[in-house]
């Protein structure tokens, strides 16, 4: 079970004043998607470290259906650590959410 959480990168130039920021998002070693943390709040790394924001959300990509589908944990999470530690529990006692080959 690899994957690696990745962020967007900080806006720049003009448009940066338009551009919401989102949350971490996971991506197996193949870069198909795993997870995305979602929040009502832009991402900000401040806000994530001090835990300062709304519950977060999570959302899980479900690998055993094609074309794989949401699926969303109906529990809110308070800090970004705890939402990417649920991923990682939930992956381990259930295999099947995976792609083929990252088992």
């Amino acid at each position: 079970m690899k994957f690696k959480w990745e962020i967007d990168k900080p806006p720049t130039g003009l448009a940066r004043v338009d551009y919401r920021r989102r949350w971490p998002t996971a991506y197996y070693s193949n870069d198909r998607i795993c997870a995305t943390i979602g929040c009502s709040v832009d991402y900000h790394i401040q806000i994530a470290k001090s835990g300062n924001h709304p519950p977060l959300e999570v959302r899980l990509a479900n690998h055993s259906v094609m074309p794989w589908k949401w699926v969303r944990f109906t529990t809110k999470f308070a800090t970004l650590q705890d939402a990417k530690d649920v991923v990682s529990d939930f992956l381990k006692r259930h295999p099947e959410f995976m792609p083929k080959g990252e088992e």
